[in-house]
């Protein structure tokens, strides 16, 4: 496959790595790029800055490949969640004078709300002339006819791409967990992409509802429950939401994080109904006799932080149960360090994440009822051998790339 031929697959980021690899499928008509995102097991540290562009000029970004060094113009952008391992490069495109960025409609506001946030960019990126668009269910590019399908995902709105070529189906998965779509196990299938976060992980996958289960147990048995949430992960903190309620807590959020969920609710035509509070104000009393929903990590900046160190007065007080529940994967340091910090006050920290990423079973599951014939392309993988072991089993090819090499159909 790395001849000639009228589709061409090419990997900006490294094929290995968590993180998007940032994708260009490419024909003699149209050029897409799919996912433009950060390599988070490179940029994590980064990250905790706050501010990511402002702090870091290009050069030194791209020589260190945490950002891609694109060549192509591409005539749109598609994104298929707003998680920025799968968008966080998108300044760095080139382009004419403007271009277009494709995502699902919750996500669109989450990458829009960065583009407003990372203001101060070195000139070599910058945010202006990229239009942020809601993709609906399907996208034309000339001779691609791009469709989209909804996963389960830790964001709400993910979805997965099937995409129809000249030279036949290309399907890429984006993030998921669970069984894929039926449209997408398609037998016509020239070409699979598919995340591989967890594969050669045990193949037990905690579910939304275990976590559910021990909040709930949680807050029956303790007048006081704190709870760190990403943002991003709306649905989450709406489930959450209504656990705590019904276990007789009020629920306050912190300011950024009630303006994303009511923002995630309106999409859906529905309110949400919680007290809110800015952290870096002083904290109303009886904020600390129920649930508070916040973010902590990434950024050093975030309220959860601001919570935790303008607060610990009242933490000493309620010595509230304390759960984190977002992914800390290169965080671990944060992690302890928050967890040292609140024992020396008497309280204990639990850390409760449901992947948001398939597990072993659930991605080969997908692989052998779709069979694509040219192969499959791992992406989003620390273990791309394991992929090779367990596919030669099946007499499926398993593909590698090193970046920026074209992969032709």
């Amino acid at each position: 496959m790395q001849g000639r031929g009228r589709v061409s697959v090419r990997i900006y980021n490294q094929q290995e790595g968590i993180g998007s690899p940032a994708i260009e499928l490419a024909t003699k008509d149209s050029t897409l790029l799919i996912d433009p995102g950060l390599r988070l097991d490179i940029c994590r540290e980064i990250l905790l800055v706050g501010d990511f562009y402002a702090a870091n000029p290009a050069p030194y970004l791209r020589q260190h490949g945490i950002i891609p060094d694109y060549s192509a113009i591409p005539d749109a952008i598609v994104c298929t969640h707003g998680h920025v391992d799968h968008y966080g490069s998108f300044p760095a495109v080139p382009r004419n004078d403007f271009i277009f960025l494709y995502a699902p409609a919750f996500s669109s506001y989450i990458i829009h709300r960065a583009q407003t946030k990372w203001r101060r960019w070195h000139e070599t990126l910058s945010p202006l002339g990229v239009y942020i668009q809601s993709i609906g269910r399907e996208l034309r590019l000339s001779d691609l006819h791009v469709q989209t399908y909804h996963v389960d995902h830790t964001i709400p709105d993910a979805v997965a791409l099937k995409i129809e070529t000249p030279e036949g189906v290309v399907v890429y998965t984006g993030d998921f967990r669970g069984p894929l779509p039926e449209p997408l196990l398609d037998e016509r299938a020239e070409l699979l992409l598919i995340e591989g976060t967890n594969v050669g992980q045990p193949n037990v996958r905690p579910i939304e509802a275990c976590l559910e289960e021990c909040v709930r147990n949680l807050a029956l048995r303790s007048g006081s429950i704190v709870i760190f949430i990403d943002d991003t992960n709306a649905q989450r903190a709406l489930n959450l939401t209504q656990v705590l309620s019904e276990a007789g807590l009020n629920v306050y959020m912190t300011e950024r994080l009630h303006e994303t969920v009511a923002t995630y609710c309106a999409l859906l035509g529905k309110t949400v109904r919680v007290g809110v509070f800015d952290p870096k104000e002083e904290m109303p009393e009886k904020c600390t006799e129920c649930a508070i929903l916040s973010e902590f990590f990434p950024s050093a900046y975030s309220e959860g932080r601001f919570l935790i160190t303008h607060h610990m007065d009242l933490f000493r007080q309620r010595r509230p149960k304390v759960i984190v529940a977002q992914n800390i994967l290169g965080f671990e340091r944060e992690f302890q360090k928050l967890r040292r910090q609140l024992r020396s006050l008497g309280i204990e920290v639990e850390h409760m994440h449901p992947s948001g990423h398939a597990s072993s079973n659930e991605i080969f599951a997908a692989i052998n009822s779709i069979k694509p014939k040219s192969g499959v392309l791992p992406l989003h993988t620390s273990s791309v051998e394991y992929f090779e072991q367990m596919l030669e089993r099946s007499g499926i090819r398993c593909l590698r790339v090193k970046r920026k090499e074209k992969l032709c159909i």
